[in-house]
């Protein structure tokens, strides 16, 4: 803002101060955004009449057939209003008539004007901002409603009408007149409304940054952290971001999002409090996470637990250095590295793809290359039993003496179990393996209902393919596990 370079006189602090004790946001216009973030050049060459708020287009914002829907300008034009109502009649009634100077010097920027008063074009443009509000309406369903205590289906103007009192002139100032739509008046009345810190909101330049930090304040005000699981969604319908970037949707949206987000947070460094956005980039979409933080400074980390996931099977299946470059990666790949965080969290599915590609190449076709993820899927379940397995394990309690011995007979054992699985696995008709596998379930979830408890996922899926292995070995005519200790020992 060019008056923050300017020397900031005792009339400016006064005029700071006045706003300061009755500048505030009304909650619904947090929520449900009323204006573009577009500049007035751009909303006469190309005027926007619509704008959805919901991704099904059931809710918008609409302007009349005259002109385009509010610009960014329009923000600060109605803070200013609802600040310059509170302060002659403290919204005792829904009209007030000002001078247009008084709302742009005194209320929407106080201080800025101190040397050189604000110009007519200027003017002009914040009397045509009110008109567009005037002409706007909101079609939501979260108007929230204070004295019924919920949200509501609202279809509303902000502003009822704009009325020129005194035309003005070279030695007269330009006076206008305008109501304030009932529902937000009401709502106003209702307290439903937010403080907001003038001096803070004065340092703010660009549009985004001051609709990301109306949000920012509104959420975090009362709670140290607030989710969003889609990006996209919220840089359309929550800031009305707009542009061919995010409508091609995908990571190049979420990312180009993201990049914006950072740069307002890195603008809006030290005006309050700090706030840490951790950018989840395990889906395309992605996922946002804001937490209020002590101090002033704000961060921005990114987690990508799939491409985690994802490069360890590139190192483990090809030989991937640790250290080389990332690779890009594929949407498929993303995809089932995402269901294996959903299904067993990061550290088993890791584990998963060490034991699967181990696995891979102990079998068969160990000299074919694993290229795709998806490709693991066919050990998927194995491994997770030999998981199970580990731990049940862990848990027995082995004496010191003759541990090294267990070792290797536990090495001997998973070894014949798995040529042993294998083999009858593959020489067995798919139909009769399907059979196998669904008696096996259904066997197990039996029991669990029995025993009344309720296995995890992850679990079920081991305990399930343990009796399916116990089938396939018995089947072939195979050694458990307690004789073909008793045959190592033996020998």
């Amino acid at each position: 803002m060019a008056a923050a370079k300017q020397k900031t006189t005792e009339e400016d602090f006064e005029l700071i101060q006045n706003v300061e004790g009755v500048a505030f946001d009304e909650m619904n216009l947090v929520e449900i955004p009323f204006s573009l973030l577009t500049d007035a050049k751009e909303a006469r060459s190309k005027p926007v009449i619509e704008v959805p708020l919901t991704p099904d287009g059931s809710e918008a914002l609409v302007s009349n057939a005259r002109s385009s829907l509010p610009t960014a300008l329009a923000e600060r034009v109605v803070l200013g209003l609802l600040w310059l109502t509170q302060q002659q009649n403290g919204f005792k009634t829904h009209v007030v008539r000002f001078p247009l100077r008084i709302l742009v010097e005194q209320y929407m920027y106080p201080g800025r004007f101190s040397k050189n008063r604000a110009s007519g074009a200027f003017m002009k443009r914040v009397e045509e901002e009110i008109n567009r509000v005037a002409d706007t309406r909101i079609h939501s369903k979260r108007w929230y409603d204070k004295k019924l205590q919920r949200t509501t289906q609202m279809n509303a103007a902000i502003i009822d009408y704009l009325q020129v009192i005194h035309e003005g002139g070279r030695n007269s100032a330009r006076v206008v007149e305008l109501r304030w739509g009932d529902q937000l008046f009401n709502s106003v009345r209702a307290k439903y409304t937010k403080a907001l810190d003038v001096r803070t909101l004065l340092k703010i330049q660009r549009p985004l940054d001051l609709r990301f930090y109306r949000w920012l304040d509104r959420q975090l005000a009362t709670k140290r952290v607030q989710n969003v699981e889609s990006c996209q969604n919220f840089a359309r319908y929550k800031l009305l971001m707009r542009g061919q970037k995010i409508d091609r949707g995908g990571r190049t949206a979420s990312s180009y999002i993201v990049g914006k987000l950072r740069e307002s947070l890195n603008k809006l460094n030290d005006i309050g409090f700090g706030v840490r956005m951790t950018v989840q980039q395990d889906q395309s979409d992605y996922r946002l996470v804001f937490e209020k933080l002590n101090g002033n400074a704000n961060e921005a980390v990114s987690i990508d637990e799939t491409a985690e996931i994802v490069r360890e099977f590139q190192r483990q299946a090809h030989d991937l250095p640790k250290n080389s470059k990332p690779r890009k990666i594929p949407e498929s790949d993303r995809e089932e590295a995402s269901r294996w965080l959903k299904d067993y969290e990061k550290e088993l599915a890791i584990w998963l793809v060490k034991r699967c590609v181990k696995l891979h190449k102990k079998s068969r076709q160990g000299e074919q290359t694993l290229f795709r993820f998806k490709a693991l899927s066919f050990y998927e379940a194995k491994a997770l039993a030999d998981w199970e397995r580990e731990q049940e394990k862990k848990l027995k309690k082995n004496g010191e003496a003759g541990q090294s011995g267990a070792a290797n007979v536990e090495e001997a054992w998973e070894a014949y179990r798995f040529e042993q699985v294998t083999k009858v696995r593959e020489g067995m008709k798919a139909k009769k393996l399907e059979k196998l596998e669904a008696d096996a379930a259904k066997e197990v979830e039996e029991e669990i209902l029995k025993a009344q408890f309720k296995a995890p996922k992850s679990a079920m899926k081991a305990i399930i393919q343990t009796r399916v292995e116990e089938k396939l070995m018995a089947s072939a005519g195979a050694l458990d596990e307690e004789n073909f200790y008793r045959q190592w020992k033996a020998e």
